[in-house]
C-alpha cells in the first residue's frame, strides 16, 4: 500500500496509472486495509483530481467508486475536509476536462456521503456558479454582476457544459432541501442559498418560462 501511494506522485504517467490501478486491485482484494490507512489513501489519491492526464483521472474515478461503498460516513467524516478542498480546486481548474471530471467525482460523493457534501455546500455551491459564469469587471457593470461564460474554443459546447453543471447543482440543492426538512434547519438552508440567488428586484433577466416552473421539484421555493 505504501509503495503504491508513493508512486501516485511519480513524474511518469504510466507509473501513476499503475499505482492507481494497483490501489483499486488491492482494495478489492483486501478491503480491510482501508480501516488502518484510510487517511493516507484519501489524502494522497485526492491530489490526483487535478492530474493533467485524463487516464489518471478516469482511473481515480473508478478507485473512488470502489472505495466509497466500503467506507461509512462516520469513518470518512474526519478526512472529508481535505477531499472537499481538492474537489473545489478541480471544479475551478483552468482546464475544462478537469472541471468535467470533478463533477463525476462529486456525483460519487453525493451518492454515498450526502450529509458530508451538505456540510461543505457553502464552499461547493459558489464553484458551480464560477464554472458557468464570470464576474463583470468593467466600470459600467454594477458590483456583483455576472455574465454567462462563452468559450468558442472549448472542448465542450457551452450549452452542453451548462446543462451538466446545472444538473449537478439541482441535485445538490434538492438534497440540501430534503436534508433541511428532515433536520428542521430550513433557516440555515436559506442562508446557504443566499450565496447563489439575489432578490428579484436586484436581478435584470428574463424570468423562467412557465414549463420550467412545473419541473421545479419544490414549488414552495420562490423561483428566481
Amino acid at each position: 500500500m505504501q509503495d503504491l501511494l508513493n508512486q501516485c506522485q511519480h513524474y511518469n504517467v504510466s507509473v501513476r496509472l499503475d499505482a492507481v490501478s494497483g490501489l483499486r486491485e488491492l482494495v478489492t482484494t483486501f478491503p480491510e486495509i482501508l480501516e488502518k490507512q484510510l487517511a493516507q489513501v484519501m489524502e494522497r489519491v485526492s491530489q490526483l483530481m487535478v492530474d493533467k492526464e485524463s487516464v489518471i483521472r478516469s482511473a481515480l474515478i473508478k478507485l473512488f467508486q470502489q472505495i466509497t461503498p466500503l467506507v461509512g460516513v462516520d469513518k470518512m467524516r474526519p478526512f472529508f475536509p481535505v477531499v472537499s478542498a481538492h474537489v473545489c480546486c478541480a471544479m475551478t481548474h483552468i482546464y475544462e476536462d478537469i472541471q468535467s471530471d470533478s463533477l463525476k467525482i462529486l456525483d460519487i460523493f453525493l451518492e454515498y456521503y450526502p450529509s458530508l457534501i451538505m456540510d461543505r455546500s457553502s464552499q461547493i455551491i459558489p464553484n458551480f456558479i464560477e464554472q458557468i459564469s464570470h464576474q463583470n469587471l468593467t466600470k459600467k457593470s454594477s458590483a456583483g454582476c455576472r455574465s454567462l461564460s462563452i468559450k468558442p474554443g472549448g472542448k465542450i459546447r457551452a450549452h452542453t457544459w451548462r446543462n451538466q453543471v446545472l444538473l449537478r447543482l439541482s441535485k445538490l440543492l434538492s438534497t440540501l432541501v430534503k436534508s433541511s426538512e428532515l433536520s428542521g434547519s430550513k433557516g440555515k438552508v436559506e442562508e446557504e442559498l443566499k450565496v447563489v440567488w439575489k432578490d428579484e428586484e436586484d436581478v435584470s433577466c428574463t424570468p423562467f418560462p412557465a414549463h420550467y416552473k412545473k419541473l421545479w421539484a419544490f414549488p414552495g421555493l420562490r423561483t428566481r
